[in-house]
């Protein structure tokens, strides 16, 4: 086998063997009530176990086993997300253009422990998404300090799910088109029970929960903080070039 077949081998299964995908799942369906129009919801000890506050009184949880970071090297600080609640009582969020919506009396994010968070507003029997309410989470990453190469990546978001149709659909803010135009917001999703994908998050950006063809709520929210891909592979191969390099046995003459 030729050197430089060797060296991919064994960089290949370094990177199998030795980098592992991790993450932190936050589970909202916990009980509350109506805990306010806008929540804070903050992640901290970000070297894990990651733990978690808000300012809804009754804060979501941190899952058991999904709750560290793929990558811990050099991050510190806390990472922060707003929740606002939109009702469609005075208006329609119209995600494709990333308008509309408001806050009625008595408008609220509605959390329930079987069923998740939702939106709340006076005279509204429950506090499902429904018609053309919205959940919108704008990202705040101006009090964390990641190590070098790192992003954070939203990974999943999970809507509540009790009869094989509440699915709903996630959306994601175009900074590059502006309000009120058409593609100023993009559709990750459409009427699912759930979406997992690799989402770059950064300072300010936004994403939007909805209904789907029945009326749902959010379940729960994967994120991770991940090396930079290249800087990895270029890493892991390096390991690779030494490990085969005490391999080889130089040849002498004699």
């Amino acid at each position: 086998m030729k050197l430089w077949n060797k060296i991919t081998m064994v960089g290949s299964l370094i990177c199998m063997a030795g980098f592992v995908h991790a993450s932190v799942y936050t589970d909202f369906m916990v009980a509350g009530g109506n805990v306010g129009s806008s929540v804070d919801v903050t992640w901290s000890n970000l070297n894990g176990p990651v733990t978690l506050g808000s300012t809804a009184g009754t804060d979501p949880l941190v899952d058991g086993v999904k709750n560290s970071f793929t990558a811990t090297s050099g991050l510190s600080g806390t990472l922060k997300m707003n929740v606002l609640a939109l009702d469609d009582l005075s208006g329609n969020f119209q995600p494709a253009i990333w308008m509309g919506g408001g806050q009625s009396v008595g408008n609220s994010v509605n959390a329930q422990d079987v069923r998740g968070w939702g939106v709340r507003r006076d005279g509204k029997i429950n506090g499902d998404l429904q018609g053309a309410e919205a959940l919108i989470f704008t990202f705040d990453l101006s009090a964390l300090t990641l190590g070098a190469g790192q992003s954070v990546v939203l990974t999943g978001i999970t809507f509540f799910e009790d009869d094989g149709s509440r699915n709903g659909d996630f959306w994601q803010r175009n900074f590059a088109i502006p309000l009120g135009t058409a593609s100023a917001g993009t559709k990750l999703a459409n009427d699912v029970t759930a979406w997992s994908g690799s989402r770059t998050v950064v300072d300010g950006d936004q994403f939007a929960v909805v209904r789907g063809l029945k009326d749902t709520r959010l379940a729960g929210l994967e994120l991770d903080v991940v090396p930079e891909p290249l800087s990895l592979g270029l890493v892991l191969m390096g390991a690779g070039v030494l490990f085969v390099g005490r391999r080889v046995r130089p040849t002498h003459s004699r």
